[in-house]
Formats: structure tokens, C-alpha cells, sequence
């Protein structure tokens, strides 16, 4: 059946239903007002679940839409069964297509401070091992602020499909996101679907709480 969830910081709840958007306006409205919400620069979180086939994906393309028709930045990424056991392959597909077309002054700006602390996964040699993934949790994070920082704030989408096959590095850089996104304008829309052995079941139950 289908499962809706409310968004932390205000935001209304997004859910997956049977059938096309057009059966589904509630939901694609619910979403349309958790974008204005970070467009007004409260952050929240959106967590849409259900089974294979209900239009999770569909949700998720429709919120995509709206950052764009809004002007909204937008980071974009999908959990991949065979891809969980790549540390940090979600949160480099997140980051790397932004920082790869920017400037190299705007790549700057959005690397300086504590943003700085991602540059080993940057490296094409990137080792796991020999990184921390907390400092590169924390780096995320305020990579992730700089993106957003003004003036005025650059409200910000992130996508994130099929979170259940997120890998265990990039699910704990977005469960730390979303305990600290009401200090951002952004919306953190995530689909989640039901049935499938999940990659990590402790953090999608908590974002599942935190969504409520």
C-alpha cells in the first residue's frame, strides 16, 4: 500500500500513490510546497516510499521539474543495488557533475573553509581506507553550505532515489544533512522503496522519524 511521510522543518508530507501525476496532484502540490518552504529558507525533508512501481520515481522527476521552473539549484543522484558497497559513491554522484562545470573561482569558493575537507574524494585515486569518513562527512556537509550561501541564499533540491541501496558512507553524510537542515534552504526529497534488503536499515528508519 502506499506510505506518506511528513517532512521535518515544516514542510507537508509527500506520498507514493497508484497511478499517473495527474491522479496524484495532492502529492506532486505537497511537494511543490516543501520546495517553497526551502525557497523561503527552511530546509526539510521529504521521504517518499512505497513498492516497486508505485511512482516514487515519478515524484522524485516532478520535484526536479519545479526546482527548475523555481530557478532552484538542483544535486540529483539514485542508490544502485550492484554500486552500495562504493564508499561514498552517492554523495560523489551528488557533488562531482556541480563541481566539475564550475569555474575555477566558484570552485574555490565552493571548497574554502571546512568544504576543503572533501578534496581526497575528489582525487582519482580516492582510498577509503585511508580516509576518515566522518571528516569527509563533515566536509560534505559544508560543501553543501557553500552552495547555498548568499546573499541572498541559493535555495537548493537534492534527489536522492532508491536510498535503500544507498552505500553506508554517503546514507550517514545524508542522515547528517538532514539533522541540520532547517539551518538551510534546502529540500531533500529521498524515495525509498519497500520490500528490498536495505543498505542500511537503522539510518532509513531514522530518517523515516525525522520525517514525521
Amino acid at each position: 500500500g502506499q506510505s506518506a511521510t511528513s517532512p521535518a522543518g515544516g514542510c507537508s508530507a509527500a506520498s507514493a500513490a497508484s497511478g499517473g501525476l495527474l491522479e496524484r496532484e495532492d502529492d506532486v502540490a505537497e511537494l511543490s510546497r516543501a520546495l517553497l518552504t526551502a525557497g523561503q529558507g527552511v530546509g526539510c525533508l521529504v521521504v517518499v516510499e512505497g513498492p516497486a512501481g508505485i511512482g516514487k520515481s515519478e515524484l522524485l522527476a516532478a520535484a526536479r521539474e519545479q526546482a527548475e521552473l523555481a530557478g532552484m539549484q538542483r544535486l540529483d543522484a539514485a542508490g544502485i543495488e550492484l554500486e552500495r558497497e562504493i564508499p561514498f559513491g552517492v554523495a560523489t554522484e551528488l557533488i562531482e557533475p556541480r563541481l566539475s562545470a564550475a569555474a575555477v573561482e566558484d570552485r574555490s569558493r565552493l571548497l574554502s573553509g571546512h568544504a576543503g575537507l572533501v578534496a581526497p574524494l575528489l582525487e582519482p585515486g580516492f582510498s577509503s581506507a585511508a580516509s576518515d569518513p566522518t571528516v569527509l562527512v563533515r566536509g560534505l556537509y559544508w560543501l553543501i553550505a557553500n552552495l547555498t550561501a548568499g546573499p541572498p541564499p541559493q535555495p537548493l533540491v537534492i534527489t536522492v532515489d532508491d536510498v535503500q541501496w544507498v552505500d553506508h558512507p554517503s546514507l550517514a553524510f545524508l542522515a547528517y544533512l538532514a539533522a541540520r537542515l532547517e539551518e538551510l534552504p534546502i529540500a531533500l526529497v529521498v524515495a525509498l522503496r519497500y520490500g528490498e534488503e536495505a543498505t542500511g536499515d537503522d539510518v532509513l528508519a531514522w530518517l523515516r522519524e525525522r520525517s514525521d
